[in-house]
């Protein structure tokens, strides 16, 4: 069967809605390493490849490396091949930062892709306990942290510098203490971040409660997209604010 579907989205999020679980699959590999007997392989939602790479912008990379799944092959990634030609971009910055957000942060819908003896996909209603055992499993997660923090960090500093006083740059940029560079450095990744969250925040203050994204990850937004550009290699946060504030 041809591609000819649109893959969907959650409306809330932007993200593709993910291919209905099993339970019965090989563990989830570490690193590069793959599944050899082929019975499951690493579904990437946000595809062509050479589509969005080949954008050359962060937030296009950061939108292909913000998810894959550890899915089935035959009956379910192959299968979704044949009928997807894949999902619609986020044409704004202002909701690939948000798709890229709610993918850091472990965000799973209600519902998922499944299929039928015939490959025809369908929606299924996802359950509480097949969202856990995906967070659980580690069967959905962020492909690449790099490529999600480095997006993050300049949409941050491109849109959300207007709060930070002259006094505090200065500091940063002046001063020779590495201690004081990290303490300052850590306040102006706060403030964008806070900043940068209020547009998705009361979205994310819902899926918390409906239990869309995982218990254990930070209660506010901010606080995720803070953790997300600061403990990822700070020296990386730090260069970013240098060559930004230097400009």
């Amino acid at each position: 069967m041809a591609a000819e579907f649109i893959t969907p989205l959650d409306h809330a999020t932007g993200i593709p809605l993910p291919i209905m679980p099993q339970v019965d699959l090989p563990p989830v590999p570490r690193g590069r390493m793959r599944n050899d007997a082929r019975v499951a392989d690493w579904h990437h939602p946000f595809h062509p490849r050479a589509t969005l790479i080949s954008e050359g912008e962060l937030s296009a990379v950061a939108i292909r490396n913000c998810r894959i799944q550890w899915a089935e092959y035959d009956d379910h990634h192959h299968k979704y091949h044949g009928a997807y030609l894949g999902p619609e971009l986020p044409e704004y910055e202002d909701d690939r930062f948000r798709t890229v957000v709610f993918a850091a942060a472990g965000y799973i819908p209600d519902v998922a892709i499944g299929f039928g003896h015939f490959g025809k996909p369908s929606l299924q209603k996802l359950s509480d306990e097949q969202r856990n055992n995906l967070w659980q499993s580690g069967q959905i997660r962020v492909a690449n942290q790099a490529s999600v923090r480095d997006f993050l960090l300049d949409y941050t500093l491109t849109n959300h510098l207007g709060g930070i006083s002259e006094s505090t740059i200065d500091q940063f940029l002046s001063t020779d203490d590495k201690r004081r560079k990290k303490e300052l450095a850590g306040t102006i990744l706060a403030i964008v971040a806070y900043s940068a969250a209020e547009q998705v925040s009361d979205i994310y203050a819902q899926s918390r409660k409906l239990n869309l994204i995982p218990p254990d990850r930070a209660r506010r937004a901010g606080r995720l997209i803070y953790k997300t550009m600061n403990t990822q290699r700070q020296s990386v946060a730090i260069a970013a604010l240098t060559n930004r504030l230097s400009a």
